[in-house]
């Protein structure tokens, strides 16, 4: 190899260094910086998930607190969603009684606002807590937000599988 080398003339050798260093900054790019930036990518879009979620959890909250439930309705739970759900404009996609009587209730893209005021309804008239909440921000308006819920009456539905998250 030396000898080959040493035969080359000294344009050859700066052609042959002049490649090498070509070699090593496409595979340096390929090797460490591409997979370095999907990373950052991924980190980035699950951050910007994170924050919307954040943002949706504080819109929530300020329907959140301790109230008390002294006329709880004792109606199937299924007619209390739909009824509520339709009085306040929330599109409800799908809903389903599940086993343990709790039932499934997939929200299509809404306002947050009107979102949170029918559950807060649901909780105060109707008896009804969130066992499962899966709420992300739509695609398509990120102004409004969907959501897969699981509804069942306090101290109901507790011990089925609540479903899986995101």
């Amino acid at each position: 190899m030396k000898a080959f080398w040493e035969g080359l003339s000294a344009r050859e050798r700066l052609l042959f260094q002049v490649a090498g260093g070509l070699a090593a900054a496409l595979l340096f790019s390929l090797v460490i910086l591409r997979p370095f930036n999907e990373w950052q990518a991924a980190q980035n879009k699950a951050l910007q998930r994170a924050e919307g979620l954040y943002e949706i959890v504080v819109e929530a909250a300020a329907f959140s607190g301790n109230k008390s439930i002294e006329d709880v309705g004792t109606g199937p739970i299924r007619n209390a969603v739909t009824a509520t759900a339709s009085s306040l404009g929330v599109e409800l996609v799908f809903v389903n009684v599940r086993p343990d009587g709790a039932v499934e209730a997939n929200a299509a893209p809404s306002q947050p606002t009107r979102l949170f005021q029918w559950l807060d309804i649901l909780s105060r008239d109707h008896g009804v807590e969130i066992t499962y909440a899966d709420l992300v921000r739509d695609q398509s308006d990120q102004s409004l937000v969907r959501g897969r819920l699981i509804l069942a009456r306090k101290g109901a539905g507790r011990s089925q599988d609540r479903g899986g998250g995101r």
